[in-house]
Order: structure tokens, then C-alpha cells, then sequence
């Protein structure tokens, strides 16, 4: 069974700028920005530094909200942090991750956390890995 095969759904915004939606940038306060630079497997790092999503930024890029147990992946820069979304505190994706969200029919959320995290899934993900200076991962 193939990673795709566990998930209800992909969340993926990479690419996406407050620029491009209409905004000026990122603010000081509101949503907190999850990024490849704060998503650390054992935790959000470097919190005082995050960027934040006014609510009407948040509101437009964030069609699907993250929600208690979805996964954020780091998709490059690092490669294959992963952190489980605990609670119903709002995130804004931001650059170089993925929102995973699994289906509980098929596994239990934690477990892919865990599963990921473990070398045996970041030995899978470096696997499938592509880029020479900087390993990154894509959504496929």
C-alpha cells in the first residue's frame, strides 16, 4: 500500500504568496504561518520568528483547514519534518510543506505520524527524493 492509499487528502499550497492572493505580505499577528524553518518532528522551533495571516488573509488561502490529527510534511529545505496537528489551533501552510490528512478508515493518524518520522519512512522519503542541491520531495 502506497502513501496516497492512507490519505482522505493533500493540502498543498507551495507556490502560493500573499502577493499573488491580493495582499501586501504577511503580518506580525494572527494565524501563525507553518514553514519548512519552524516544522520540526519533535515540535514548532524558532516560534518567535514565525510570520502570521491576517483573518481575511487566512480566510482566502486556507479553503480547507488544517484540523486535529492532519500531518504537516516538509516537502525540502529540511526534507521530511513532520508535525501532528494536536488541538484546534488554526495554521496557514506556508512554503515547502504539505497538509497530509489521513483516512481513519485505513490508519490512525498518530501512527503515521510516528511512521514517518521513523527511519523507515524518512528512508522511503529520501528514496523518492529528487534535486541536487537541495533534497526536496514533490506532492506525486
Amino acid at each position: 500500500m502506497c502513501l496516497a492509499d492512507l490519505l482522505e487528502l493533500v493540502i498543498d499550497h507551495r507556490g502560493k504568496t500573499p502577493n499573488k492572493m491580493g495582499f501586501d505580505d504577511f503580518s506580525t499577528s494572527g494565524v501563525p504561518v507553518l514553514s519548512a524553518k519552524h516544522v520540526k518532528t519533535e515540535g514548532l522551533v524558532d516560534v518567535g520568528s514565525m510570520r502570521f495571516a491576517s483573518p481575511e488573509l487566512y480566510k482566502k488561502w486556507m479553503k480547507v483547514e488544517l484540523q486535529e490529527g492532519d500531518i504537516v510534511l516538509t516537502s525540502e529545505a529540511p526534507m521530511g519534518e513532520v508535525f501532528y496537528v494536536n488541538g484546534e489551533r488554526k495554521y496557514l501552510l506556508g512554503q515547502r510543506v504539505f497538509g497530509l490528512r489521513p483516512n481513519k478508515k485505513y490508519v490512525r493518524p498518530k501512527f503515521l505520524a510516528a511512521w514517518l518520522a521513523s527511519s523507515e519512512g524518512q528512508k522511503q522519503m529520501a528514496a523518492r527524493a529528487s534535486g541536487s542541491t537541495v533534497q526536496g520531495i514533490r506532492q506525486s
